[in-house]
């Protein structure tokens, strides 16, 4: 096997580290050596291609957008960050993963992370559809096949871009305990197309229809209790984290729409908390009620009756996002 050189990334990024993180390579030729670019409020770490650095300014840009409209929605301060947020592009999901365990960060070959001890987005585009759809363009379903994958590769890496920006504009403090629900279920609500959220003159969110198809029916939800209370759901299997994470972001939807004075008053007591500072589940609950009132059965059929419109309203015309009402 031919040795090849490390890709250099910045120290700044990988303080348990050197800069140089040799990597061997299977092939013939080294890959780019990736390159610090300060583009607007960012810091990207890429190849030297302006493509790829324009593309990656553009699409943080608009989700930090995003964000900013509906903290100031919720009348949470936005707090502008001091230096440029950091967003790493690897070439490959594979060569992440490497490059990520190397250091002791995350280790499977996800196609985008946020981390909050480095505060950086990693990324990985799919440049391969074809080892997932099928051999060839012309597979039966590879347009269908290669069209999923590309959105779901986007509402992901939307989803990690969202928790940059909430980490570092005030919503929440590294290093601080929050629950699970919030912290995913908010980011997934920045899945769709930020556009729609930061121009929209109500600041009403569009229905996620990749996280309503994973909530399934009304009839088979978690109670609110259960998914409040749940701090850890993505060491659950990866079928009842899915389904936690779609009834997390039902929740923050709800919540959102139907209770927003509220939902508002609930982040700002969540943005005060410090780096260090941990709930125990009971705790959270407690923290919940406080804000929204008790779990009992009246707010449990406003929320599935809400989702049961989402549903609806999917169903008679796909094409139509936004919240009922």
């Amino acid at each position: 096997m031919m040795q090849h050189p490390a890709i250099a990334l910045p120290a700044f990024l990988f303080p348990m580290a050197t800069c140089l993180l040799p990597l061997a390579f299977g092939q013939e030729s080294a890959p780019p050596i990736m390159k610090e670019h300060i583009v607007g409020r960012f810091r990207i770490i890429a190849i030297d291609d302006e493509n790829t650095v324009n593309g990656c300014f553009i699409s943080a840009d608009f989700v930090r957008r995003a964000v900013h409209s509906m903290m100031s929605a919720v009348g949470v301060p936005v707090v502008v960050p001091p230096e440029p947020l950091s967003i790493v592009v690897f070439e490959n999901a594979q060569l992440m993963a490497a490059e990520l365990r190397r250091v002791g960060l995350h280790s499977n070959p996800v196609n985008a992370f946020y981390d909050q001890e480095t505060n950086a987005v990693y990324l990985a585009p799919i440049r391969d559809p074809a080892s997932q759809c099928g051999s060839s363009e012309i597979s039966p379903g590879y347009a269908e096949c290669a069209r999923r994958l590309s959105d779901s590769d986007m509402l992901t890496k939307r989803h990690e871009l969202a928790h940059l920006f909430m980490y570092n504009m005030g919503a929440f403090t590294r290093g601080a305990q929050y629950p699970a629900w919030i912290t995913e279920g908010f980011a997934c609500m920045f899945e769709v197309n930020p556009w729609e959220i930061s121009h929209h003159v109500d600041h009403n969110v569009p229905t996620n229809r990749f996280r309503l198809d994973d909530v399934g029916n009304t009839n088979s939800m978690l109670r609110i209790r259960a998914v409040t209370t749940n701090l850890r759901p993505w060491e659950a299997r990866p079928e009842t984290a899915a389904r936690h994470y779609a009834q997390s972001w039902a929740l923050a939807h709800f919540l959102y729409h139907r209770h927003r004075k509220e939902f508002g008053a609930y982040l700002r007591g969540l943005s005060l908390r410090k780096s260090g500072e941990s709930r125990t589940a009971d705790e959270e609950l407690a923290e919940f009620e406080a804000a929204f009132g008790p779990v009992d059965e009246s707010l449990e059929r406003r929320w599935r009756d809400y989702v049961s419109e989402l549903i609806d309203r999917a169903k008679s015309d796909p094409s139509r996002p936004g919240a009922p009402g």
